[in-house]
């Protein structure tokens, strides 16, 4: 089997479900899911139940042979020979924030422990996982709503992340809330490509948002769905025809999901504030950066 130790929001949850996926479709073995980390940390919530992910969660049997065999096994499966080979496990911890091909070559029974934020590891399955990440359940009215205002339009999603990024000293100093003139910049670049376009904005910080963005196009500002329901906008970013993007996961998954041919993705050029970490493979190809401040 594969299993996945999740961690994190939604869009790493997305990230590290995909690498694993990946391996269990190559190797036609079972993908389960560690939820061990929710139980310990509650400031994040395992959220890939929305989406009908081909998944099971992992049971105590599961991690035990996982993670106690993955050990032993370094020091017991040479003296045993093959016997050991079925309950052996290879334990992968991600290395670096770069990809690394090898990973995908890997075999047999595998745990991994990683963020693995690279289309890079997945991109040979994404037909697959698009249908893994659609909605399990109808949206409700109110979203429904928005999904018409969307589709009448050239939307173009925008997301301001804010919150922990301005709120946590760490994550501040990691990541960051990107500045006005990233939005404007981007707005702009979009703006000079795109007729008559709408955007979309999604944020964590509303008050701050409505009080700050200024765009010369209709604005429309997203704020009816609550943390719990954050995969709904999500799926609200995914429908846009374009979408701006902050130094998030969570908007990268929204504008990955997107399925319009000739999207225009805008990303920040410059991701963590803290630029010891190496970006180099986080960003797709055909996705335009652009410079952009931190606050």
């Amino acid at each position: 089997m594969v299993v996945i130790h999740l961690q994190g929001g939604l869009g790493n949850q997305m990230f590290q479900y995909a690498l694993a996926r990946a391996l269990a479709h190559r190797l036609d073995v079972p993908l389960k899911l560690d939820l061990a980390n929710f139980a310990e940390y509650s400031f994040r919530r395992y959220e890939l139940g929305n989406y009908n992910i081909r998944a099971s969660i992992a049971t105590v049997t599961d991690l035990q042979l996982a993670k106690q065999y993955g050990l032993l096994g370094k020091v017991i499966a040479p003296l045993l020979g093959g016997v050991f080979d079925k309950f052996r496990f290879q334990m992968v911890r991600e290395s670096s924030s770069r990809y690394c091909p090898d990973v995908l070559a890997m075999r047999g029974n595998l745990y991994l422990w990683g963020h693995w934020q690279s289309e890079k590891y997945f991109r040979s399955i994404e037909s697959f996982l698009r249908d893994d990440f659609s909605l399990r359940s109808p949206i409700d009215p109110v979203n429904a709503e928005f999904v018409g205002l969307i589709q009448d339009a050239m939307a173009v999603s925008m997301h301001v992340r804010r919150g922990d990024y301005v709120s946590d000293l760490k994550a501040s100093n990691m990541l960051g809330a990107l500045s006005l003139d990233y939005y404007h910049n981007a707005a702009q670049y979009v703006a000079a490509r795109v007729a008559n376009p709408t955007f979309f904005v999604f944020t964590d910080d509303p008050v701050w948002a409505k009080e700050h963005i200024r765009i010369d196009h209709p604005v429309i500002f997203v704020m009816h769905n609550r943390s719990n329901k954050a995969y709904l906008d999500m799926h609200l970013m995914s429908i846009c025809r374009h979408n701006i993007i902050a130094n998030s996961t969570f908007s990268w998954w929204g504008a990955w999901l997107n399925r319009n041919a000739d999207k225009i993705i805008v990303a920040p050029r410059t991701w963590y504030r803290d630029t010891s970490y190496d970006t180099t493979d986080l960003i797709p190809e055909a996705w335009v950066r652009i410079n952009g401040s931190f606050l």
